[in-house]
């Protein structure tokens, strides 16, 4: 199997830009969320497996990575509203697979909330350490 290409991209929104990767060509969407204080990068040991099949966006939320920092704009409600707006700047309208882990998983969660026609699969991972 080919390593697949990971490409970094750039999208402006309004004054912001925003940072993500993409792989595949898939039929199907998968959107990464990472979170705090991880970056899209993480998820590059996942990618090459996921695009096989699906494409593969994993974006950089605000002030992290290769996005804009701001001031404020944190609230998983500004950050679902980003992701969408990410969204249909790049063209990704059909339902779409959408991961968050850790506090990702909040903007995750108000993203599916907020654009429910857009989301077939909603996956929220938490790590936990055990203390044993």
């Amino acid at each position: 199997m080919n390593e697949p290409i990971i490409t970094h991209e750039m999208a402006r929104i309004g004054e912001l830009n925003f940072h993500y990767l993409q792989a595949g060509g898939g039929a199907e969407t998968i959107v990464l969320l990472h979170g705090f204080p991880q970056h899209s990068r993480m998820w590059e040991k996942v990618i090459p497996e996921l695009s096989e099949n699906f494409t593969v966006i994993a974006p950089d939320g605000r002030g992290m990575g290769g996005s804009s920092i701001t001031e404020d704009g944190y609230d998983k409600r500004t950050m679902a509203e980003d992701l969408k707006s990410l969204l249909d700047q790049i063209g990704v309208s059909e339902p779409l697979n959408l991961v968050g882990y850790d506090l990702g998983g909040g903007t995750a969660s108000a993203s599916a909330s907020l654009i429910p026609e857009r989301v077939k699969r909603l996956a929220l991972i938490e790590y936990a350490r055990s203390r044993h």
